[in-house]
């Protein structure tokens, strides 16, 4: 079962309260297994905490990646209107204004699925949504996904092949520098690293869920585990009609 961010700020948020609860104790509490200790659960929560920062983190530099894959998007569309009406003025050969056109037509806008099947395709993959919590990360599932990324990379190699094709072309001179055969590749350059960052993030976050999917539900070592473990110590300590085991009895710890 992989752990959700919602799921592992839920968690995290209950076992910080199962140790004030521990820590009240006093003496009381002192399990033999080191392992659920007072100090060794701190320390273990303190991981969690430390993942659930770097997670959201990598999230939000994705969302900035994010950002920035839309504007170039926006950008390349915009610049290859430009050259269309740059290469039209020229009054080049027909063959040559039909290249252009054909390499050109890869930008234009495809038959999009009626929205109510796009909601319904969404509901299924997502499944019951959870009410938003406070801290808790932006969804995982619409951040970095490599389907955006192939289609942005393929925007700017469709853009690359237009560039290539206008070297050909050697009245094509436009005024504009951002639309001249320099200036166009600089900017499928810098746009490429742009994108190359963001599948770096992308797979950083993916490694990032890994640990966390251990950090908190390793059947040995995970949060949940330890704490399950520390709840059945703590109840052993006080009758079942005492106010204490009542109160250690809530604290539930799930894996999902």
């Amino acid at each position: 079962m992989k752990a959700t961010s919602s799921n592992h700020l839920k968690q995290m948020t209950k076992a910080e309260g199962l140790i004030t609860k521990f820590e009240s104790f006093g003496s009381n509490f002192n399990p033999p297994n080191a392992n659920i200790s007072l100090q060794a659960l701190k320390d273990n929560i303190a991981l969690n905490k430390q993942l659930l920062f770097d997670t959201k983190a990598s999230i939000n530099l994705l969302v900035n990646y994010q950002n920035s894959k839309n504007k170039i998007l926006e950008e390349v569309n915009a610049k290859v209107r430009q050259i269309e009406l740059i290469v039209k003025a020229l009054e080049v050969e027909e063959s040559t204004l039909e290249s252009v056109k054909t390499i050109s037509a890869n930008f234009k806008p495809r038959k999009r699925k009626p929205v109510n099947q796009i909601a319904s395709a969404t509901e299924g993959e997502q499944g019951t949504v959870s009410p938003a919590l406070p801290d808790a990360v932006p969804n995982e599932k619409l951040i970095g996904s490599r389907a955006t990324h192939k289609f942005a990379e393929r925007r700017l190699d469709w853009l690359e092949q237009l560039v290539d094709y206008l070297t050909l072309i050697p009245s094509y001179v436009p005024n504009e520098p951002d639309l001249t055969i320099e200036g166009l590749k600089t900017y499928i350059e810098e746009s490429k690293q742009e994108l190359a960052s963001w599948h770096r993030e992308s797979e950083k976050l993916d490694a990032l869920r890994i640990k966390r999917d251990e950090q908190l539900l390793n059947e040995k070592t995970g949060l949940v585990t330890l704490f399950r473990k520390a709840v059945f110590y703590a109840k052993s300590l006080y009758p079942r009609h005492t106010k204490e085991y009542k109160e250690i009895e809530r604290f539930l710890f799930k894996r999902r």
